[in-house]
């Protein structure tokens, strides 16, 4: 009986950690891709940045920031 109750206990934290070995396993997708998405955004962005400093010295002008 003992031993039969202790195999259940063992097989539900067999389950809870095989839960959460997929739930971070999400996490660190979803940051991973958040990382990605950043370098994407900030690339984007200093392209912008550039074309503004173009454009202004295109036009006489100097950004201020």
């Amino acid at each position: 009986e003992d031993i039969k109750d202790l195999k259940q206990d063992v097989d539900g934290l067999r389950e809870m950690v095989q839960a959460l070995v997929v739930s971070v396993d999400k996490l660190v997708k979803a940051v991973s891709d958040l990382k990605i998405e950043y370098a994407a955004i900030t690339n984007q962005v200093n392209r912008h940045e550039k074309w503004f400093q173009q454009i202004a010295e295109k036009l006489g002008m100097k950004l201020e920031y």
